[in-house]
């Protein structure tokens, strides 16, 4: 996998060399959100300096861990709508790092579908009643969809996808490694701004596509990031 594709990827590519000028502790949660408020507490008997937490549950899970070292959220759907900010511009505490505002990409999506399925009126919401950044996203789409005049149901069973859109996650940990490298340097969270995406990446399946019986508007496939064949 390319540098900078995933969280640790990044900030390993940051520094150029693992061991040799920075150490990581990794945890991976495997998807499980148990395990996810678990690993906080085991983190907290290791002398860290900067803690990068990815996704939501993980965030949250450290903050309840008693520490001073600063949390990094690399990064989190709606970090407001989740308590994990009081405000984007004011966020004491020891939090800080990024916003991929997934909870307010509901229009932006729904106008994609809208594009693509003409005479849209009903739309099933999926999510994980268990995973908090969940709430706010499927409100999201909600109050979007009321506003659109189409009908939402909200619904938890897993699918595959026809079109994406959400902000570029590659981009989002790289930006990452600089909010760690910034704290082992001495900033305190409360001097690093929180930061937003400036760009979506759209990637498209056209296979998906194809088999639904549905065209994809060439213009979406000109501006689309990805497409999947």
């Amino acid at each position: 996998m390319a540098p900078g594709k995933t969280p640790r990827g990044a900030i390993c590519f940051a520094w150029s060399v693992e061991g040799r000028n920075i150490a990581l502790e990794w945890r991976d949660a495997d998807g499980l959100l148990s395990r996810a408020v678990e690993l906080p507490t085991e983190r907290a008997r290791m002398p860290v300096e900067v803690i990068a937490a990815h996704h939501t549950p993980a965030v949250k899970a450290s903050m309840t861990v008693t520490s001073p070292s600063p949390i990094v959220v690399a990064p989190a759907a709606a970090p407001l709508q989740a308590g994990l900010l009081e405000s984007l511009a004011r966020r004491g505490g020891n939090v800080t790092g990024l916003s991929s505002m997934e909870a307010k990409l509901g229009r932006k999506r729904l106008d994609l579908l809208l594009n693509i399925i003409p005479g849209l009126a009903r739309v099933a919401v999926l999510g994980a009643k268990t995973d908090p950044f969940t709430t706010p996203c499927v409100q999201d789409v909600q109050s979007v969809a009321t506003d659109l005049g189409l009908s939402s149901d909200r619904d938890t069973t897993p699918a595959g996808g026809l079109i994406s859109c959400s902000a570029d996650h590659s981009a989002n940990f790289r930006r990452t490694a600089t909010f760690v490298d910034k704290s082992l340097k001495g900033s305190r969270p409360a001097e690093l701004p929180v930061e937003q995406p400036t760009k979506c990446e759209l990637v498209i399946n056209a296979r998906w596509a194809h088999a639904l019986d549905l065209a994809i508007p060439p213009s979406m496939l000109i501006t689309g990031d990805e497409g999947i064949r």
